[in-house]
């Protein structure tokens, strides 16, 4: 797994550095400021995890962001905006362009692995990053629409769209009740609206 820190201060650079290296993410690059973080994407498109704060020289936070999601080939990066100046105004700037991953600074330790250990775990698991709640209308909607392909098996649900591979663990699925199952071993899913 990959990660790029955009952050103009050197110390906050380090600090989330650290905790990631504590997430078991080694391949971490650092840009001081919003363009040269977009040089470092561009040149590493495989880079999974983007953290970003907000007022940085030269291309600021927001401005970086866009420029990201107007790529279709960075539709995967999961982008994470660290801050001090989130206000709900700030907020929902980054939500229009599909980020909802904040962490207000300061933070500690807790505060970091409660917003980016998910993300990580969604990552690693192929989880596209928009989610997925198999009780929201869009994706019913969707599962209806393109008539994918679904399998299951006993460790995961795999969902295949065009475009898009879901694999969620069938131990979660039961877990949050997204489906139940009265025997052990379950061979079929019913997706439908709750």
């Amino acid at each position: 797994m990959k990660a790029l820190i955009a952050e103009d201060s050197q110390i906050m650079r380090k600090i989330v550095k650290t905790n990631l290296s504590r997430l078991s993410i080694n391949t971490i690059y650092e840009a001081a400021d919003g363009e040269s973080a977009y040089a470092i994407l561009s040149a590493n498109p495989d880079i999974d995890l983007v953290f970003t704060d907000l007022n940085m020289p030269l291309m600021n936070g927001l401005d970086f962001c866009k420029k990201i999601r107007l790529q279709p080939r960075f539709e995967s990066v999961r982008i994470i905006v660290i801050s001090e100046h989130l206000s709900e105004t700030v907020k929902e700037s980054f939500s229009q362009l599909g980020i909802n991953s904040f962490i207000p600074k300061p933070f500690d330790l807790k505060e970091f692995n409660n917003v980016v250990k998910p993300i990580v775990d969604a990552v690693k698991n192929g989880v596209h990053p928009g989610g997925v709640d198999l009780a929201k209308d869009e994706f019913i909607k969707k599962i209806k629409e393109e008539d994918p392909m679904i399998s299951l098996s006993p460790e995961e649900l795999t969902i295949n769209f065009n475009k898009l591979s879901v694999k969620v663990p069938v131990d979660k699925l039961l877990e949050v009740g997204k489906i139940e199952s009265d025997e052990e071993k379950t061979d079929y899913v019913e997706l439908k609206d709750k």
